[in-house]
């Protein structure tokens, strides 16, 4: 049930998993430089700067199973830019201009900073520069000059930030590191209300449940295959809580080339501490469709599933048995079978 990969966009979740994305597992190295600008000189101190992405190991140690450690590392010096704020803010809408702007980054900070084993370069932008109002990932590698070569290091992955990060906090960097790992945008890029509600920062970085579903660890290796049950006729199963480690976490039947049904269990534990709508949820996953339009989208009108009720998609129909502190018990029938 490891479907391949059909829209592309530098960033899908079909397998496998494109190198050009940051490595998933081990130790991965993040430059982490601060930018401001002529007209939009910095205020805040380097470390005040940096302790806005203060969470971002954790999270990702966490969310891995300590499959992947992150160590950011600063360059505690504000870094002049060589034009207005504005011109980065448009920059930021092409890629080209995207790599240019983290590679004046770097040139700058290079003389004194050493890139040999960067994995990716994330630019903090002063936030007194509102005119820049989101921070976007840049994903290298497959493009025509794709990659950033520093100190012999050729790096295919990137971020930058904007003024989003005051009210996204830290979480904002776990969101566009997704990318870098090659998650996709589930939020709606035609501005509707996103595809999985509650669930997942790659939808709505202030969500209740933010933890990456078990579909995205999965393709990032940091579930083994025995953790997820590829099913192919009516079944049984407990699942464990995403949240905790260990245990069977998934649930997959395929149900087209490009398509699979995923059932997993969420409990308002770690990162997801604030959720409501605890239970099973029953979400698609099809790698047709591209990031920001519905690729991955929770079914029951995005809620959980609480014992007694179910849902039926592409004739897989899920209800849950039982549900209790070790997971969900769910009972899966498929249409043909």
């Amino acid at each position: 049930c490891k479907i391949s990969e059909f829209a592309w966009t530098g960033v899908g979740m079909g397998f496998p998993r494109s190198s050009d994305r940051l490595q998933s597992t081990g130790e991965v190295q993040v430059a982490v430089l601060l930018a401001d600008f002529p007209d939009a000189a910095a205020t805040r101190t380097p470390e005040e700067m940096f302790a806005l992405v203060d969470g971002t190991e954790e999270f990702f140690e966490t969310v891995s199973y300590g499959n992947l450690r992150i160590e950011l590392i600063p360059h505690l010096e504000w870094l002049r830019m060589s034009n207005d704020a504005a011109f980065y803010s448009d920059a930021i809408r092409t890629y080209g201009g995207h790599k240019g702007w983290i590679e004046e980054a770097a040139g700058l900070a290079d003389p004194d900073f050493d890139f040999d084993g960067i994995d990716e370069i994330v630019v903090l932008a002063t936030p007194r520069a509102e005119v820049i109002g989101y921070g976007p990932t840049w994903v290298g590698g497959a493009f025509p000059d794709g990659s950033i070569v520093l100190d012999g290091t050729a790096i295919t992955n990137g971020v930058t930030s904007g003024l989003d990060i005051l009210y996204w906090g830290f979480l904002w960097l776990p969101h566009e590191m997704g990318h870098s790992l090659s998650f996709v945008d589930i939020y709606d890029y035609d501005g509707g209300p996103g595809f999985s509600g509650e669930f997942s920062l790659m939808n709505d970085i202030a969500a209740d449940a933010p933890e990456y579903f078990a579909w995205e660890r999965w393709h990032a290796d940091w579930l083994e295959d025995d953790q997820v049950l590829c099913v192919d006729g009516d079944h049984t199963t407990t699942l464990s809580p995403i949240e905790v480690d260990g245990g069977v976490k998934a649930a997959v039947v395929k149900v087209g080339s490009s398509r699979v049904v995923v059932i997993e269990s969420r409990r308002a534990l770690g990162y997801d501490s604030a959720l409501t709508d605890e239970g099973a949820i029953v979400y698609v996953v099809d790698t047709s469709i591209a990031s920001g339009y519905g690729p991955i989208e929770v079914m029951n009108d995005k809620q959980a599933l609480s014992p007694g009720e179910s849902v039926t998609i592409d004739g897989v129909t899920v209800t849950v048995i039982e549900a209790t502190e070790a997971g969900d018990t769910i009972e899966i029938d498929l249409e043909d079978s």
